[in-house]
């Protein structure tokens, strides 16, 4: 997944790139507050809200986990992530920290939030812009054992590059 989507945020022509994968649909207006917000506040990288989620029939799931919190910090990323359909993301941005990870399959955009928040701010607009197919046939499903394991690589490196090998090496992965 990360090199198509390096290749796609290459080809863009527009400022800024919004994801959507093929089990998620995006709501309306979704595009046109995130553009606008992003426009009004120029040192804000990503713009997210929240998900509603809903299983394979189309009926409503709750799933509280996947509620837009605000990140104040890099380190709040370690705990939560931006659900990747409902965030709007600078194109210079994911330029400048070099794309998505092309190893992880799994988990490739919590690789990219974590590099994003050592940049520049996220803000959550507290509002759901993303609908989230959830059912045990999903790729997200399916895919759960190697995204836990790729996590903690994800992690691990993120912290790595942000604090050296001595403070990665005092945490159990």
């Amino acid at each position: 997944i990360g090199p198509s989507r390096n290749q796609l945020v290459k080809l863009a022509r527009g400022k800024y790139i919004s994801i959507c994968d093929a089990d998620d649909m995006i709501l309306p207006n979704k595009l046109k507050k995130h553009v606008e917000f992003l426009d009004k506040n120029p040192k804000v990288i990503v713009v997210y809200g929240s998900i509603l989620t809903i299983d394979k029939h189309g009926n409503s799931t709750n799933c509280p986990h996947l509620a837009a919190k605000d990140l104040n910090s890099w380190w709040d990323l370690l705990e939560t992530a931006v659900m990747h359909n409902s965030a709007t993301i600078r194109k210079s941005a994911i330029l400048k920290v070099g794309g998505y990870d092309e190893t992880t399959a799994a988990v490739e955009d919590y690789d990219l939030w974590l590099k994003l928040a050592e940049i520049g701010p996220f803000k959550c607009l507290h509002k759901p812009f993303a609908i989230s197919r959830y059912y045990p046939e999903s790729t997200s499903a399916r895919n759960r054992h190697r995204a836990n394991a790729d996590v903690s690589k994800v992690k691990k490196k993120a912290i790595m590059r942000r604090y050296g090998k001595f403070l990665a090496s005092t945490f159990k992965w």
